[in-house]
């Protein structure tokens, strides 16, 4: 199965597509640049965490996500290219087909990776969502494509709990066991509110199948001020030796009145000093109709002790379309979760530190 990376915490950020994720606990090594740079580890986000923070951007800017089709404008597909330097040309490289029932509600997601040798899409993974009588996404099961069998193979599923109001509970990702045909725990999250019904709390659990039980494994913790807006998430891991939360990453936000991020600093917990030590930063710039346009990112030198930027990615919308008049998977990503127009297209650009130099790296464009 392809697997898509984000900056930890990126649901509240805005940077790419959903991933998939089997552990919270996986990272991945991004390169700033070229590879003889620094390395910023990654942390894949799982789907219930975009669509639990594009729940919260959208109560913070009254966005409501559609409840029915009718005469609105449907996000059927999302091709990405990526830039092939050697050729100077885009290129292929993924595509989503998204389909939704009458109620607008985006049930299903396949995913496509572009084969070079024949010119052709090829099947990846797809994903099934099924919806409660509120509209809140209670299952969704992964599949990846074997060729052969030619065939849809189960992967994960994920459940969801809500109480009454429609707040979510929990969250519990399954793996298929081909070999004992069973669902096999992986891990669950458990969420606690404040009194305005802001999330404040997000506790991981990885299951341990020698004593069947849950143990404690990550915390995600989240700040926010009087008018609402998220000004701090602290990431901590467990310590089963001390039974204490161990600082792990920290991301401090600061925003605009529309209660959108507009910089996020973001840095690691450094045990041997006891400091928080700033590595990445984001800024975020916004149209005059609060779409988000621009995203820059910056590496801190420790040498120098001076941003250098890394990336940028653009944002292109038609404001023929406000938001009520599309039909779009709003859990998905991340530009969608903050716009109030049609989002046309996206495209990024990296810049090498050693040389200066800036070279596209991906773009994609939205078919309605």
């Amino acid at each position: 199965m392809k697997q898509i990376y984000r900056v930890i915490l990126t649901s509240l950020v805005a940077v790419s597509t959903i991933g998939h994720s089997e552990s919270n606990a996986q990272k991945q090594s991004v390169r700033m640049g070229n590879d003889e740079q620094s390395i910023v580890q990654f942390r894949k986000i799982p789907d219930h965490e975009s669509i639990l923070l594009s729940r919260f951007f959208k109560s913070l800017n009254t966005i409501q996500w559609n409840s029915d089709t009718s005469e609105k404008q449907t996000l059927d597909s999302l091709v990405s290219e990526a830039y092939d330097a050697s050729l100077n040309r885009w290129i292929n490289s993924t595509k989503n087909e998204y389909a939704y029932n009458s109620r607008g509600n985006n049930t299903l997601d396949i995913a496509y990776n572009w084969n070079s040798s024949t010119n052709r899409w090829q099947l990846d993974y797809k994903i099934e969502l099924t919806y409660d009588t509120g509209n809140n996404p209670n299952l969704d099961v992964e599949y990846e494509w074997a060729e052969i069998p030619g065939a849809w193979l189960k992967s994960f599923k994920t459940e969801y709990v809500y109480d009454m109001n429609g707040t979510i509970l929990s969250a519990t990702k399954c793996s298929w066991d081909a070999g004992t045909n069973r669902w096999v725990n992986i891990f669950r999250n458990e969420f606690s509110y404040n009194t305005n019904v802001r999330i404040v709390l997000d506790t991981w659990f990885y299951w341990d199948d020698v004593t069947k039980q849950w143990i404690k494994n990550y915390l995600d913790e989240y700040t926010f001020n009087t008018s609402g807006s998220i000004i701090q998430h602290k990431a901590s891991n467990w310590e089963p030796l001390t039974s204490k939360w161990v600082n792990y990453m920290k991301h401090e936000y600061t925003s605009n009145d529309s209660s959108n991020p507009v910089s996020e600093i973001i840095s690691n917990w450094e045990p041997t000093s006891s400091q928080w030590v700033d590595y990445l930063k984001n800024e975020y710039t916004y149209d005059t109709g609060s779409n988000l346009k621009l995203q820059t990112r910056f590496y801190l030198n420790a040498a120098t002790n001076i941003w250098m930027l890394i990336y940028k990615e653009e944002c292109l919308y038609s404001g023929s379309y406000s938001y009520k008049d599309l039909v779009i998977p709003w859990y998905y990503n991340e530009q969608i979760n903050r716009f109030t127009h049609m989002l046309d297209s996206t495209i990024s650009s990296e810049y090498n530190l050693n040389t200066g130099a800036v070279l596209p790296a991906a773009r994609g464009t939205y078919y309605y």
